[in-house]
């Protein structure tokens, strides 16, 4: 098992590092505010850089776009952008509504996160009386009267 959570945290690290290239080929693509990318701009990437892996390559990229602030430049933004921040055809409005209903779904999943539990009054075990002992012997189920007098 520890070496599934080993190679899981390298194959991440290598992904974060995969974006961190990318950002520093291609400042104006990925930049902070991240633009919409041109549609196909992951096969421009992996020709133009065929040192690059092709697994991490897509893997950052999925991990990009899915990103809130990518999604809201793909619903709201005018245009996409080649690797050079050229721009370049307006996101479809096919792709505008994908985006909208995935921020929504995501931001819904986020504020529903962040919200406080409801707020539940846990019901106060009551405590349990303890039995009363029992009496042993043969007649121990009739009570004992004493005769003796108290000494007053």
């Amino acid at each position: 098992m520890s070496e599934a959570i080993s190679n899981k945290a390298a194959r991440r690290a290598r992904v974060l590092a995969m974006l961190d290239t990318l950002q520093a080929r291609y400042p104006l693509a990925f930049a902070r505010h991240r633009p919409a990318l041109a549609i196909g701009i992951s096969d421009a990437i992996a020709a133009a850089n065929p040192d690059l892996n092709r697994a991490d390559l897509g893997t950052a990229m999925s991990l990009h776009c899915a990103s809130v602030t990518y999604l809201r430049s793909v619903a709201y933004g005018p245009r996409r952008v080649d690797l050079y921040g050229q721009p370049g055809e307006a996101p479809t409005d096919d792709a505008r509504q994908h985006a909208v209903q995935r921020l929504t779904a995501m931001l819904a999943r986020r504020d529903g996160k962040l919200m406080p539990a409801p707020a539940v009054t846990p019901e106060v075990a009551q405590p349990v009386p303890a039995p009363a002992p029992k009496a042993s012997g043969i007649n121990a189920a009739k009570p004992r009267l004493s005769l003796k007098r108290n000494a007053a």
